[in-house]
């Protein structure tokens, strides 16, 4: 991919967390990375407190959030949500 490519993890439960935090640190910057989640926040039932440090620890690592939001597709070159609303672009 070259640099600047695009990167969506699709889920907000731990397994999409982790690879998404797992990739912001093995390639830092290089690609922009997000996390399409279709809860509210990532490990929506997760403790407050774990929220809170993997809310924090993805804002450190520059991950995009798309909270709220179902991933209808994917192709090699783009997930697209099925709606419009996202925490960053």
């Amino acid at each position: 991919l070259p640099d600047g490519a695009r990167i969506a993890v699709v889920g907000g439960g731990p397994a999409g967390v982790e690879l998404a935090l797992a990739l912001a640190h093995r390639f830092g910057g290089r690609f922009r990375l997000a996390l399409i989640s279709q809860t509210p926040e990532p490990l929506a039932g997760a403790p407050a407190a774990a929220r809170r440090a993997v809310r924090n620890a993805m804002a450190e690592a520059g991950l995009e959030l798309a909270s709220g939001v179902r991933a209808e597709a994917a192709r090699e070159d783009l997930a697209v949500p099925n709606n419009a609303a996202r925490a960053s672009d």
